[in-house]
């Protein structure tokens, strides 16, 4: 909806990046994307946990986009399980691994039956990108930083920049 929104007032030069795209998930931003714009995907370790993958889109614009045909609703089904383990992942550890296993190769397998192929890579560099390597929700490092009589408020970001300053790189 945010990229149907802009599209009005962006350039035929823009470039448009989207991340978690594979995890959590935004299966309804890859139905949206295939056909109207050329699309290079890059396969990159999630933040904060380098054993699970996850892609950044790099979307640009067709001269003469395709009409829309794709069939959506496989799309929207993992779109509405993104939404319930996401809001779950709000109140409770979930397992991101099972997920992934799951989603990972649906939502590959649909790209690829939709013209969504080509290279498929890892940006180089990426996990040297990565914060100490412990798995945890933010929950788990709100916890964390509370137990060590840090502030445990904020975004995502000022928690990781507050674990890694304890931490030390890894």
């Amino acid at each position: 909806d945010d990229l149907q929104a802009a599209e009005p007032h962006l350039s035929q030069h823009a470039r448009i990046l989207a991340d978690n795209v594979l995890l959590p998930g935004a299966p309804l931003f890859v139905g949206y994307v295939v056909g109207r714009y050329d699309v290079a995907v890059h396969e990159v370790p999630e933040f904060m946990q380098p054993e699970l993958e996850d892609w950044i889109l790099v979307c640009t614009p067709k001269s003469s986009p395709a009409a829309a045909s794709a069939d959506l609703r496989e799309l929207r089904q993992w779109g509405e399980r993104v939404d319930e383990i996401c809001w779950a992942s709000s109140q409770d550890v979930v397992d991101w691994n099972s997920f992934q296993a799951e989603l990972g190769p649906a939502l590959r397998a649909w790209a690829a039956r939709h013209g969504l192929q080509g290279p498929r890579r890892r940006v180089p560099g990426a996990s040297e990108l990565q914060a100490p390597s412990l798995p945890m929700s933010v929950r788990e490092l709100r916890s964390w930083l509370k137990s060590r009589g840090v502030d445990s408020t904020g975004p995502k970001s000022a928690l990781v920049r507050r674990f890694t300053a304890l931490r030390g790189p890894s």
